[in-house]
């Protein structure tokens, strides 16, 4: 055979693997929960760890933050058989009986990737991946006390730019009115635009959101400054957002294989609009329900995106008790460690599917019952079939080239 024709099928094969190696292989969710503060509380909570590849694997797990000597892990060395989708663990919480500081304080439980051939001695250093599932205990404040976090749907110009501020009552008392007030600034700290938003209460340990629409004119990078006003207090967030072309963009998202109670495989199509590598791009997605409760937090598999590439980033989420209907939910795509881009969306949810519908991507909904190839991406089996095609070709000029010789 040719050496060039033999190089044709090299390269077939290292681009499989090199395309294979970019999935990670291991997920966890749910990727936090949350626990309200109560003095002495015992409680177990169930995690999810996923084989993602379907692959041979021991899995090691840890536990850091400032709460972790208060949580213990129900198994700390793991084996997973290839045929092994998902398995199902805990970790016992025992709070003590106060903790000083009001606000959030946080336990890192760590899932991780072993090489198949390590045992339960060493340091790990051949550990490939590893995954967090977060624990989060909101310890009140005393009377009324609201922190906010700003969320910006971003857009072009002439197009409304959706403005939804998460207000939380971190207090032991209700807020009876909050009202957000949100100045746009442009690149040279001038004011553009002021926007008020809807005004809400708020119950004690609660959130709400608080929305208002502006419509930029003009292309560029903006900031948006939202001051937000309770039962004569004030609680502030700001963001940096781009109008125009944006460096990253979500083209698509599939949920395959999907049933209500199991855990959601959320796989994003992102593509890189920038000339340059982008670094650490992954995904956060919230979910909340109709009254504006979060009731999902995950995070995606990060990679490091070429430039103008494509590439699949995968989340899962746990939907063990979450009820039919529909959700709202915010997607942030972060990258170059700072920077990010974020869309508000909505989710039906049924009993075999989830529907997505947001401006600028698609969803595809796929049931239970859906296979999903061969490859398991239509990325990857498109591409084999062209460089198929183009060995095919090769192949068809050597043999012409040797007849007419």
């Amino acid at each position: 055979m040719n050496s060039k024709l033999i190089w044709k099928f090299v390269l077939i094969f290292v681009v499989m693997l090199v395309l294979a190696g970019n999935v990670s292989g291991i997920g966890i969710a749910p990727g936090s929960t949350t626990v309200d503060f109560e003095s002495g509380l015992e409680r177990t909570v169930n995690f999810k760890v996923i084989n993602n590849e379907n692959k041979d694997m021991k899995v090691f797990f840890n536990v850091e933050g400032e709460l972790a000597p208060y949580v213990t892990l129900s198994n700390l060395l793991v084996d997973f058989a290839a045929g092994e989708e998902s398995k199902q663990f805990s970790y016992t919480v025992e709070l003590p009986k106060k903790l000083k500081k009001p606000g959030t304080h946080i336990a890192k439980i760590i899932a991780i990737d072993l090489p198949p051939d390590a045992d339960s001695e060493g340091t790990y250093v051949g550990a490939r991946v590893g995954v967090v599932s977060r624990l989060e205990v909101k310890v009140p404040y005393p009377g009324k006390y609201a922190e906010a976090k700003l969320r910006i749907s971003e857009g072009q110009p002439g197009e409304d730019a959706v403005f939804v501020v998460k207000v939380y009552n971190y207090g032991a008392q209700k807020i009876n009115k909050a009202e957000a007030t949100i100045d746009i600034l442009g690149p040279t700290n001038e004011r553009i635009a002021t926007i008020i938003s809807d005004t809400k209460s708020i119950d004690a340990k609660g959130m709400r959101e608080l929305k208002a629409v502006w419509r930029p004119e003009n292309p560029g990078l903006y900031h948006a400054v939202a001051t937000v006003r309770y039962d004569g207090k004030i609680a502030r967030a700001e963001e940096n957002f781009y109008v125009g072309d944006v460096f990253i963009e979500l083209l698509n998202i599939d949920v395959k294989n999907f049933r209500l109670g199991g855990v959601a495989k959320f796989e994003m199509e992102v593509e890189s609009k920038w000339n340059d590598v982008l670094k650490n791009v992954f995904a956060e997605i919230e979910m909340r329900n109709q009254n504006g409760d979060a009731v999902g937090n995950f995070k995606s598999t990060s990679t490091d995106l070429d430039v103008l590439a494509k590439e699949i980033i995968i989340a899962y989420w746990d939907t063990e008790n979450i009820e039919p209907g529909q959700y709202d939910a915010t997607i942030t795509l972060n990258y170059n460690d700072g920077e990010k881009t974020q869309k508000e969306f909505k989710a039906d949810v049924a009993l075999d599917g989830i529907s997505i519908s947001f401006a600028g991507a698609t969803a595809r909904v796929v049931g239970s019952d859906a296979g999903e190839g061969i490859f398991g991406s239509g990325i990857i089996a498109l591409l084999v079939i062209v460089l198929i095609l183009i060995n095919v070709g090769w192949f068809i000029y050597f043999v012409r080239r040797k007849k007419k010789k």
